[in-house]
């Protein structure tokens, strides 16, 4: 069944919310899900036919009226299993660029403001011991000067789930930051075509474990490396702050 406009009530068991459920990543893991027989929700500006439930939204209204919009079509609080930021971007450049508050502002648009959106969802909508988890960058735990929005834009979402994982929602919850540091992605490949591809990660490998944790294991930690080395995939806690 597939419903498009608001979360289908029947269907209440296993629920999961992809922001961005229609990008590479996203699609994995909707993918993944709904195999599983999970309702896989899809939000973004573009559907996902794979998707039990699209609900499409305008990218250029303010968070505030986004989360307004959204919030009366995913259902009543305690209704979500898991809920997973896939949405995000890249951009390269240096902080004197002439056209570098261009890609800043669709860094946090793209990166943080997803995040942000996501996590306040999360606070209310997540069940007990829910799933939140957010996609950061190995690459934005070292200094960035070459791609700086997009660095600072992935460590503000490392601090996001450093304050979250740390009684930052309203109910208990396992949260985890994602550290990919190339993720297998059409887009990938065209910009970067001469690369080893098998050292980057299929979006399959994170869906799969994605699909663990939010089916009850437990997250290797707060913060996962993920790394893929001739195609086998690690997943590996670091500590990116001390105590």
């Amino acid at each position: 069944r597939r419903v498009h406009g608001g979360v289908d009530r029947h269907s209440m068991a296993k629920q999961i919310l992809v922001l961005g459920g229609a990008g590479a990543l996203g699609r994995s893991l909707i993918s993944k899900f709904t195999k599983a027989s999970w309702t896989a929700i899809n939000v973004d500006i573009g559907a996902n036919s794979d998707a039990s439930q699209n609900i499409l939204i305008n990218d250029n209204v303010s968070a505030k009226d986004l989360v307004a919009a959204l919030q009366p079509r995913l259902g009543q609080p305690g209704g979500f299993r898991a809920i997973v930021n896939a949405a995000g971007g890249w951009v390269g450049g240096k902080v004197g660029d002439a056209d570098f508050f261009d890609g800043y502002e669709r860094m946090w648009k793209q990166n943080v403001q997803s995040s942000v959106i996501a996590a306040h969802l999360a606070s209310r909508l997540l069940t007990a011991r829910g799933l939140l988890v957010l996609t950061g960058a190995f690459s934005a735990t070292l200094p960035t000067p070459d791609m700086i929005a997009y660095g600072i834009t992935k460590a503000a979402v490392h601090q996001l789930a450093r304050s979250l994982a740390t009684d930052g929602l309203s109910q208990p919850a396992r949260v985890v930051a994602l550290l990919p540091h190339v993720i297998d992605t059409p887009a990938n490949r065209q910009g970067m075509p001469g690369a080893d591809f098998s050292n980057w990660t299929p979006p399959e490998h994170i869906a799969a474990k994605v699909f663990q944790w939010a089916d009850g294991s437990t997250p290797e930690g707060t913060f996962v490396d993920v790394v893929t080395k001739q195609g086998a995939t690690s997943f590996t806690k670091v500590e990116l702050y001390s105590s």
